[in-house]
Protein backbone atom coordinates (compact mmCIF):
# COMPACT_ATOMS: atom_id res chain seq x y z
CA UNK A 1 0.00 0.00 0.00
CA UNK A 2 1.26 3.38 -0.78
CA UNK A 3 1.10 5.24 2.58
CA UNK A 4 1.90 8.49 0.37
CA UNK A 5 -2.08 8.12 -0.88
CA UNK A 6 -3.53 6.99 1.83
CA UNK A 7 -2.08 10.12 4.62
CA UNK A 8 0.63 12.08 3.23
CA UNK A 9 -1.29 13.21 0.57
CA UNK A 10 -5.24 12.81 0.82
CA UNK A 11 -7.34 15.82 0.85
CA UNK A 12 -10.23 15.79 3.91
CA UNK A 13 -12.46 18.17 2.18
CA UNK A 14 -15.41 19.76 4.46
CA UNK A 15 -18.23 22.32 2.43
CA UNK A 16 -20.96 23.07 3.57
CA UNK A 17 -21.04 20.64 6.42
CA UNK A 18 -23.31 23.16 8.71
CA UNK A 19 -26.78 21.96 8.33
CA UNK A 20 -29.79 23.92 9.21
CA UNK A 21 -32.48 20.40 9.59
CA UNK A 22 -33.88 20.77 13.09
CA UNK A 23 -33.39 16.78 13.46
CA UNK A 24 -29.85 17.66 14.05
CA UNK A 25 -29.91 20.73 15.58
CA UNK A 26 -28.57 19.43 18.73
CA UNK A 27 -25.05 18.55 18.04
CA UNK A 28 -22.66 16.86 15.16
CA UNK A 29 -23.52 13.53 13.16
CA UNK A 30 -21.10 11.85 11.30
CA UNK A 31 -21.75 9.16 8.72
CA UNK A 32 -19.44 6.89 6.99
CA UNK A 33 -19.35 6.54 3.51
CA UNK A 34 -17.38 4.35 0.79
CA UNK A 35 -17.76 7.21 -1.77
CA UNK A 36 -16.17 10.66 -2.09
CA UNK A 37 -19.46 12.02 -4.06
CA UNK A 38 -23.20 10.67 -3.79
CA UNK A 39 -22.95 10.96 -7.75
CA UNK A 40 -19.41 9.51 -8.12
CA UNK A 41 -18.38 7.94 -11.50
CA UNK A 42 -15.48 6.34 -11.66
CA UNK A 43 -13.43 3.34 -14.00
CA UNK A 44 -13.63 0.29 -12.03
CA UNK A 45 -9.93 -0.38 -12.91
CA UNK A 46 -8.50 -3.27 -11.61
CA UNK A 47 -11.75 -3.45 -8.87
CA UNK A 48 -13.39 -1.58 -5.99
CA UNK A 49 -13.92 -2.77 -2.05
CA UNK A 50 -17.28 -4.03 -1.68
CA UNK A 51 -16.89 -4.06 2.18
CA UNK A 52 -14.24 -1.64 3.88
CA UNK A 53 -13.92 -1.60 7.82
CA UNK A 54 -12.58 1.08 10.44
CA UNK A 55 -12.36 0.53 13.63
CA UNK A 56 -12.79 3.91 15.47
CA UNK A 57 -11.80 4.39 19.21
CA UNK A 58 -12.32 8.20 19.39
CA UNK A 59 -13.09 12.01 18.24
CA UNK A 60 -11.75 14.55 18.83
CA UNK A 61 -12.44 18.54 17.77
CA UNK A 62 -10.52 21.70 17.77
CA UNK A 63 -11.12 25.50 17.26
CA UNK A 64 -8.16 26.45 16.80
CA UNK A 65 -5.74 26.04 13.83
CA UNK A 66 -2.77 23.91 15.59
CA UNK A 67 -5.31 21.74 16.89
CA UNK A 68 -5.15 22.76 20.54
CA UNK A 69 -7.63 22.04 23.36
CA UNK A 70 -9.38 19.35 21.58
CA UNK A 71 -12.99 18.43 22.93
CA UNK A 72 -12.32 14.49 23.20
CA UNK A 73 -15.15 11.88 22.54
CA UNK A 74 -13.56 8.77 23.52
CA UNK A 75 -16.22 5.72 22.21
CA UNK A 76 -17.24 3.21 25.37
CA UNK A 77 -15.76 0.60 22.91
CA UNK A 78 -14.01 0.35 20.03
CA UNK A 79 -16.64 1.30 17.02
CA UNK A 80 -16.10 -0.80 14.02
CA UNK A 81 -17.89 0.99 11.04
CA UNK A 82 -18.74 -0.78 7.60
CA UNK A 83 -17.59 2.54 5.58
CA UNK A 84 -19.91 1.21 2.54
CA UNK A 85 -23.26 2.18 3.43
CA UNK A 86 -23.44 5.55 5.14
CA UNK A 87 -23.25 3.82 9.00
CA UNK A 88 -22.69 6.23 12.04
CA UNK A 89 -19.21 6.85 12.50
CA UNK A 90 -19.89 9.68 15.37
CA UNK A 91 -22.95 10.91 17.23
CA UNK A 92 -22.70 13.76 19.79
CA UNK A 93 -23.13 17.18 21.44
CA UNK A 94 -19.52 19.14 21.04
CA UNK A 95 -19.97 22.84 21.89
CA UNK A 96 -21.61 25.22 19.09
CA UNK A 97 -19.44 26.78 16.78
CA UNK A 98 -16.78 26.43 13.76
CA UNK A 99 -13.85 23.69 13.80
CA UNK A 100 -10.66 24.10 12.39
CA UNK A 101 -9.26 21.00 13.04
CA UNK A 102 -10.26 17.39 13.25
CA UNK A 103 -8.78 13.95 14.97
CA UNK A 104 -9.77 10.94 14.26
CA UNK A 105 -8.18 7.85 16.83
CA UNK A 106 -8.04 4.94 14.89
CA UNK A 107 -7.01 1.70 13.97
CA UNK A 108 -4.15 1.49 11.55
CA UNK A 109 -5.43 -1.90 10.07
CA UNK A 110 -8.83 -1.38 7.40
CA UNK A 111 -10.56 -4.74 6.96
CA UNK A 112 -11.94 -5.21 3.07
CA UNK A 113 -13.50 -7.40 0.48
CA UNK A 114 -13.64 -6.78 -3.14
CA UNK A 115 -15.84 -7.09 -6.20
CA UNK A 116 -15.36 -9.78 -9.13
CA UNK A 117 -13.27 -7.01 -11.35
CA UNK A 118 -10.79 -7.26 -8.51
CA UNK A 119 -11.35 -11.27 -8.68
CA UNK A 120 -10.93 -11.53 -12.22
CA UNK A 121 -7.66 -9.60 -12.23
CA UNK A 122 -5.85 -11.02 -9.24
CA UNK A 123 -7.36 -14.58 -8.36
CA UNK A 124 -4.50 -15.63 -6.53
CA UNK A 125 -3.70 -12.38 -4.47
CA UNK A 126 -7.69 -11.11 -4.08
CA UNK A 127 -9.24 -15.09 -3.73
CA UNK A 128 -12.48 -14.47 -4.23
CA UNK A 129 -15.62 -11.51 -3.18
CA UNK A 130 -16.05 -13.33 0.11
CA UNK A 131 -12.58 -13.10 1.45
CA UNK A 132 -11.56 -10.29 3.93
CA UNK A 133 -8.50 -8.96 3.59
CA UNK A 134 -6.37 -6.20 6.18
CA UNK A 135 -4.36 -3.83 4.94
CA UNK A 136 -1.33 -2.14 7.68
CA UNK A 137 -1.48 1.64 7.07
CA UNK A 138 0.96 2.60 9.02
CA UNK A 139 3.65 0.13 9.56
CA UNK A 140 7.64 -1.18 11.29
CA UNK A 141 10.44 -0.01 9.94
CA UNK A 142 9.43 2.88 7.24
CA UNK A 143 10.69 6.22 7.76
CA UNK A 144 8.01 7.56 9.91
CA UNK A 145 8.07 4.48 12.66
CA UNK A 146 7.43 5.54 15.78
CA UNK A 147 7.11 8.89 14.60
CA UNK A 148 3.23 9.18 14.79
CA UNK A 149 2.15 11.39 17.97
CA UNK A 150 -1.39 10.92 19.77
CA UNK A 151 -3.25 13.98 21.23
CA UNK A 152 -1.80 13.28 24.95
CA UNK A 153 1.64 13.90 23.78
CA UNK A 154 2.61 10.20 23.18
CA UNK A 155 3.52 7.98 20.32
CA UNK A 156 2.40 4.98 18.82
CA UNK A 157 5.40 2.44 17.44
CA UNK A 158 4.13 0.78 14.42
CA UNK A 159 3.78 -2.90 14.07
CA UNK A 160 3.40 -4.97 11.18
CA UNK A 161 4.15 -5.29 7.43
CA UNK A 162 1.97 -4.92 3.93
CA UNK A 163 2.69 -8.81 4.13
CA UNK A 164 1.73 -9.07 7.68
CA UNK A 165 -0.43 -6.19 8.97
CA UNK A 166 0.03 -5.45 13.13
CA UNK A 167 -2.96 -3.15 14.13
CA UNK A 168 -1.75 -0.48 15.65
CA UNK A 169 -3.99 2.33 17.13
CA UNK A 170 -3.41 6.06 15.41
CA UNK A 171 -4.55 9.27 15.03
CA UNK A 172 -5.01 11.48 12.01
CA UNK A 173 -4.86 14.87 11.44
CA UNK A 174 -6.72 17.38 9.77
CA UNK A 175 -6.37 20.93 10.10
CA UNK A 176 -5.54 23.87 7.17
CA UNK A 177 -1.80 22.79 7.25
CA UNK A 178 -0.83 24.79 10.65
CA UNK A 179 1.84 22.61 12.79
CA UNK A 180 0.72 20.39 15.15
CA UNK A 181 3.45 20.23 18.27
CA UNK A 182 4.95 16.68 17.47
CA UNK A 183 3.02 15.50 14.69
CA UNK A 184 4.56 13.69 11.58
CA UNK A 185 3.75 14.61 8.36
CA UNK A 186 2.31 11.41 7.22
CA UNK A 187 -0.24 11.66 9.89
CA UNK A 188 -1.18 14.95 9.09
CA UNK A 189 -4.67 15.70 6.46
CA UNK A 190 -5.25 18.64 4.48
CA UNK A 191 -8.30 19.79 6.19
CA UNK A 192 -10.35 22.41 3.47
CA UNK A 193 -12.90 24.61 4.79
CA UNK A 194 -14.78 24.03 8.46
CA UNK A 195 -17.11 21.64 10.78
CA UNK A 196 -19.82 23.70 11.98
CA UNK A 197 -21.75 22.04 14.84
CA UNK A 198 -24.73 22.02 14.80
CA UNK A 199 -24.51 20.20 11.56
CA UNK A 200 -23.85 17.08 9.91
CA UNK A 201 -21.23 15.59 7.72
CA UNK A 202 -20.12 12.42 5.99
CA UNK A 203 -16.55 10.73 5.94
CA UNK A 204 -15.73 8.67 3.45
CA UNK A 205 -13.07 6.27 2.44
CA UNK A 206 -13.23 6.07 -1.08
CA UNK A 207 -11.22 3.68 -2.56
CA UNK A 208 -13.31 3.14 -5.59
CA UNK A 209 -10.73 1.61 -8.73
CA UNK A 210 -8.00 0.98 -6.06
CA UNK A 211 -7.81 -2.67 -5.80
CA UNK A 212 -3.96 -3.97 -6.60
CA UNK A 213 -2.62 -7.64 -6.17
CA UNK A 214 0.03 -10.67 -6.88
CA UNK A 215 0.48 -13.70 -5.41
CA UNK A 216 1.46 -12.17 -1.88
CA UNK A 217 -1.89 -10.44 -1.54
CA UNK A 218 -5.01 -8.15 -2.20
CA UNK A 219 -3.58 -4.61 -1.29
CA UNK A 220 -5.60 -0.30 -1.33
CA UNK A 221 -3.70 1.24 -3.57
CA UNK A 222 -5.08 4.31 -4.74
CA UNK A 223 -7.96 6.24 -2.72
CA UNK A 224 -8.41 8.44 0.06
CA UNK A 225 -10.33 9.91 2.86
CA UNK A 226 -12.34 13.20 3.26
CA UNK A 227 -15.65 14.69 4.35
CA UNK A 228 -18.33 15.48 1.69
Amino acid sequence: MKKTLLVAAICLLITSCGDSNSSKSSGLTVLGSGSSSSSLLKLLGTGSPTSMKITYHAIGLSMNDDCSNPQIFTFPTPLEVEMIGNNSVFTGAPTPGTYKCVIMRMNDTIKFKVDTTAVAAFPVGCVSVNTEHTADIYRNGEPDDNLWVNMDGSYTNATGSTATPGTDIVETIANNGTPVAGAHANQMINLTGTLTVPGSGVFYADFTGGIEGDGSGCYLEDGGFGFR
